[in-house]
């Protein structure tokens, strides 16, 4: 009996070791195209959703939602959505991601941005180029991820070993918030190191005044718990922390009788107090829009809202990189009611970071409201807008359209990656604050 109870022991140790190592299986998973015209069609979306007949790969702002729906169910969605403009775009998901590679190139020839790379290589990168340029910038911690990993940060300025460069105005940077957006890790990284003159060369007289000015922090990967994820689960959004059991259904030993929520998404997981989980959210904690127990109840969105508070009124620019839809956006993401006194300006920095980023390959961004097609609570430029009082609070959506989705293919790293230090050079230039105050 030992015996057999030891072997079936070692056969539910090595198929747990097996899914571990395989991740999600996404053959013949379908990614759908759905107009939204409506806040009601949004809501139905968001209702199946929580109902897990779906999940949501993009988020809407673009009058379309892309969505992802298993084999199971895709005879139901294709019915229930009937009456929507609904486009097949993916028609076998496994093939796509299988088509990616996550691993550090040997070559050293090759260009860092050439692929993907892992947590720990991001990491070792930026402590290479810090190290080599420790005049102008050095590495510190906003905290830890609930599975303890490091929440690594930038401080790049001139002279930072003068205690009086802490108390320049501030501009933040953040990527990763959402673990499957690999582009953005990435960009944060490729902008870190335009910063410190490894890349954009011919950009190091914009760069030098700039520093002169202010000081830049940078988080290349708000949510490293989540990022680790995608490698055995590439479509993974959320953190990783416990959220709760699949439709509130616990068994009798404390544990969970269905299976097992994992993870909240970092972008609901914010303020204010008084409008978070009041929309485009779901109660759902199996859910990739679910936006947790409380405000903040996530380590790593903690960690952010601590060191971004620290900072007071030195903060002069919040910026969080996104993909994918190709967009500049501006509070308010909880309301769609328009931001009184600040239209015009908003208006004109829109402009400028899209013709920014139009220049270099003609890539096509619009610039819009975030609540522009419909609401959603809990987002990081809505609390720094709302509590901190910081009129230019803003994410971008970068590439692409939805051709590839979160699989943005290694040679478009690059270019993204590009696009975006010029998007940040034309948003510094157009900011309420100039130096005259």
């Amino acid at each position: 009996m030992a015996m057999v109870m030891r072997a079936v022991l070692t056969m539910f140790v090595s198929s747990a070791l097996i899914s571990l190592t395989m991740g999600r299986n996404y053959a013949d998973f379908k990614v759908y195209r759905v107009t939204v015209a409506s806040s009601s069609d949004f809501e139905l979306i968001i209702s199946m959703e929580e109902e897990e007949q779906l999940e949501i790969l993009s988020e809407g702002h673009a009058g379309y939602m892309d969505i992802l729906v298993s084999p199971t169910h895709d005879y139901l969605c294709r019915t229930r959505l009937a009456g929507l403009n609904m486009t097949p775009i993916t028609q076998d998901l496994r093939e796509m991601i299988e088509g990616e590679r996550f691993l550090l190139s040997a070559d050293n020839d090759t260009s860092f941005y050439d692929s993907y790379h892992e947590l720990d290589v991001i990491y070792q990168h930026i402590d290479t180029m810090v190290a080599a340029h420790s005049d102008i910038a050095e590495t510190f911690s906003i905290g830890n991820s609930y599975e303890g990993r490091d929440i690594k940060a930038v401080r790049i300025t001139q002279d930072i070993s003068d205690p009086a460069s802490n108390d320049k105005p501030l501009l933040w940077v953040d990527g990763g918030m959402h673990a499957r957006e690999w582009v953005t890790h990435a960009t944060v990284t490729y902008l870190t190191d335009a910063l410190l003159g490894e890349e954009e060369g011919e950009k190091e007289g914009e760069v030098t005044a700039l520093l002169a000015k202010f000081q830049v922090v940078l988080v290349p990967c708000v949510n490293p718990d989540g990022y680790v994820h995608t490698q055995t689960d590439r479509l993974w959004r959320k953190t990783r922390k416990p959220s709760g059991c699949r439709r509130g259904v616990a068994n009798w030993f404390g544990g969970c009788f269905l299976e097992q929520c994992w993870g909240t998404d970092p972008n609901r997981n914010w303020g204010p107090d008084d409008v978070w989980n009041t929309t485009g959210v779901s109660s759902n904690p199996c859910s990739y829009v679910y936006p947790g127990t409380a405000p903040f109840d996530q380590d790593c969105i903690e960690a952010m809202k601590t060191q971004l508070t620290s900072y007071g009124d030195k903060m002069k620019l919040y910026l969080s990189f996104h993909n994918y839809a190709q967009l500049f956006l501006t509070p308010l993401g909880y309301s769609k009611d328009i931001v009184t006194g600040n239209a015009d300006h908003y208006e004109k920095v829109g402009a400028a970071v899209v013709e920014a980023i139009k220049q270099r390959y003609g890539t096509e961004y619009k610039a819009m409201q975030m609540s522009e097609l419909y609401a959603a609570s809990g987002n990081s430029p809505d609390w720094v807008f709302k509590v901190l009082g910081l009129v230019d609070s803003y994410l971008i959506e970068l590439r692409d359209t939805g051709e590839y989705n979160f699989e943005l293919p290694p040679d478009q790293i690059l270019p993204t990656a590009e696009e975006a230090v010029d998007a940040f050079l034309a948003l510094v230039a157009n900011i309420l604050y100039q130096g005259d105050e």
